[in-house]
């Protein structure tokens, strides 16, 4: 167990350590509504987070609703607070979101690999990799 002082961003609520671990999952950058999607929590509640984040300078802000972690090591850290057994179960289905929802992007269909490389699949999700 970490100490609050080397946790990744000591203080803040476990709900906004939340929202940006899963945001951590989704590599380079993600969109709001992709985490929105995964973590189910209200609009004005992931947009206060990821303002915090930003201000912060845990996130970077690249266009309207859409951020980067301009720090990986501290994506890597932020990753740590989600549970192994559960990483399995959350990159299913961001694979399956991104796959069924915005299957006519090209980020979409590389971000749905991206979670597939770390799990074990069946054939469609063999023949998207």
């Amino acid at each position: 167990m970490t100490s609050e002082a080397t946790a990744p961003w000591p203080g803040a609520s476990s709900s906004d350590k939340r929202i940006l671990a899963l945001a951590s999952l989704f590599g380079i950058e993600f969109s709001i509504d992709w985490i929105q999607e995964v973590s189910k929590a209200k609009a004005t509640t992931m947009l206060m987070t990821l303002e915090k984040a930003c201000r912060e300078k845990l996130l970077k802000r690249k266009e309207l609703g859409i951020f980067y972690f301009p720090d990986q090591k501290i994506r890597a850290r932020m990753n740590t607070l989600i549970p192994q057994e559960q990483k399995e179960q959350l990159r299913r289905q961001i694979a399956g979101f991104m796959i069924n929802e915005v299957f006519d992007s090209d980020q979409a269909m590389m971000v749905a690999a991206d979670q597939l490389i770390h799990v074990s699949n069946d054939l469609e999700g063999c023949k998207i990799l």
